[in-house]
């Protein structure tokens, strides 16, 4: 909460669910230094990635990439996810490989990020999508 200097966060696999997004949401609405957040492979699931989408949706949040592979994210936490993306200009990274993703879905998402940037993607945007079809 009071973070002045950390910047780069990695929280891979460690069982962290929709309960520690809630938290990180909450303490990235605080306008932190935070830059980059890794939270692969952990059980943060739709209402997880739904929480942070709303940290992700205003002007105090820093992130300029979160990885959320692997967490059982599915259309619900994605659609979350891009609506906020409207608002946002300073998230270019999102690693969201190895979720249950729809093509549809992945479009929505790069349409949002598009609206956000005026209809221009940025070279520094990756968009890492691959698709679990189910």
């Amino acid at each position: 909460k009071d973070n002045k200097t950390l910047m780069y966060l990695n929280l891979n696999c460690n069982k962290i669910s929709e309960d520690g997004a809630r938290a990180f949401s909450s303490l990235l609405k605080l306008n932190t230094p935070l830059k980059k957040l890794s939270l692969s492979s952990n059980r943060i699931g739709n209402n997880g990635l739904a929480a942070l989408s709303e940290a992700v949706a205003t002007n105090n949040c820093n992130l300029t990439t979160l990885w959320v592979n692997n967490n059982g994210i599915t259309e619900t936490g994605l659609c979350a996810m891009a609506a906020a993306l409207r608002s946002n200009i300073t998230l270019t990274n999102i690693y969201i490989w190895g979720n249950e993703l729809k093509t549809q879905l992945a479009m929505l998402l790069s349409s949002s990020w598009k609206e956000a940037n005026q209809g221009f993607f940025s070279t520094t945007l990756i968009l890492y999508l691959i698709l679990l079809m189910v």
